[in-house]
């Protein structure tokens, strides 16, 4: 009989004038490896919430061996608010001049932290009282691009196991993320970014409960084997394209994320937004796998936009290794 735990991790003293507790839930079945799971740093990144509540769910009734370790709501006053950050997206706004505090919960991760940050307090306690006595990471994002995950080269054979249909390769962080840290100590972390912020779609949620699955699959932790989609793609930083708006105007993609670019395609176009029509278009040189294009986001909590300016980023292309599942 699994052992079944769901309580809340306290923060021991006030920050900030605020004192939280978040969700903490834990699965122990017979001896085996320990995992952590959470979901949520960012306040409209919300599948991974929904997944967590229902794979956990389910753990009574399935034979478990090990230790899962699950938090659903890392910056519950972020979601509350409908804000990535709290309590502040200030630093979000420009990647060139920083406005404000970094409030960044996946950027505050480092020993030591930000003296009087309410985040940095949380995730000092969070490692301290449980990543630090995992085995593996799985840390569950979302944004608006096709659904993806990455980790470093050591863990690619688990990284697919996910069940993801583009994965990426990725030796180092941005500073200050979990993954990172947790690589820093020798574990297995895996990042996961699910398809669409602020709400909740159906099949992004049916995509963010099989990789939870996964996940404790490919660690031995539930029965059964990985479901793996027939074709996957890895994608490296060497073969990566980004394209920048040559001019303003209407961006139109013609592309949907993660479909493949053959040579010689018409992969965009920008059309002129006082007569229609084409000022710029971009024709690939060699097959690409589509990582995202067409939109760009003007700020924190903007809608993704297809008017764009001069200069903006509207496109990310890469060279994959294709693989092929039986």
């Amino acid at each position: 009989m699994n052992r079944i735990v769901k309580t809340f991790l306290e923060m021991p003293e006030y920050c900030g004038n605020l004192k939280l507790r978040l969700p903490l839930w834990i699965a122990e079945g017979s001896p085996g490896k320990s995992v952590f799971l959470c979901a949520a740093q960012h306040g409209r990144e919300l599948h991974g919430t929904a997944a967590l509540s229902e794979v956990f769910s389910e753990l009574p009734e399935i034979p478990l061996t090990g230790t899962v370790v699950m938090m659903p709501l890392m910056n519950p006053l972020g979601v509350r608010m409908r804000m990535q950050d709290f309590p502040s997206e200030e630093s979000r706004i420009s990647n060139r001049k920083h406005y404000g505090p970094e409030c960044n919960m996946n950027r505050l991760w480092t020993p030591g932290g930000m003296p009087g940050s309410v985040q940095s307090a949380l995730t000092s306690l969070i490692y301290e009282r449980h990543v630090k006595n995992a085995d593996a990471v799985l840390d569950i994002h979302g944004w608006n691009g096709g659904s993806s995950a990455w980790s470093n080269e050591a863990c690619l054979e688990t990284l697919l196991k996910l069940g993801l249909r583009m994965v990426s390769i990725a030796e180092s962080d941005s500073g200050g993320m979990l993954v990172q840290r947790a690589r820093e100590d020798g574990k297995a972390a895996f990042t996961v970014e699910i398809e669409q912020q602020n709400r909740i779609v159906p099949s992004s949620h049916r995509l963010a409960c099989r990789i939870v699955r996964n996940f404790l699959k490919a660690y031995g932790m539930i029965p059964g084997s990985p479901e793996v989609p027939r074709e996957q793609f890895i994608r490296r930083a060497s073969g990566d394209l980004f394209l920048e708006a040559p001019v303003a105007g209407l961006a139109v993609p013609l592309f949907e994320a993660q479909e493949v670019v053959p040579a010689g395609a018409e992969y965009l176009r920008i059309l002129s937004v006082e007569t229609g029509e084409v000022l710029w278009k971009y024709v690939t040189e060699e097959e690409y796998l589509s990582v995202y294009s067409g939109t760009f986001q003007t700020g924190p909590g903007s809608e993704a936009t297809s008017i764009v300016e001069k200069g903006m980023p509207i496109a990310h292309l890469t060279r994959a290794e294709r693989i092929i599942n039986n």
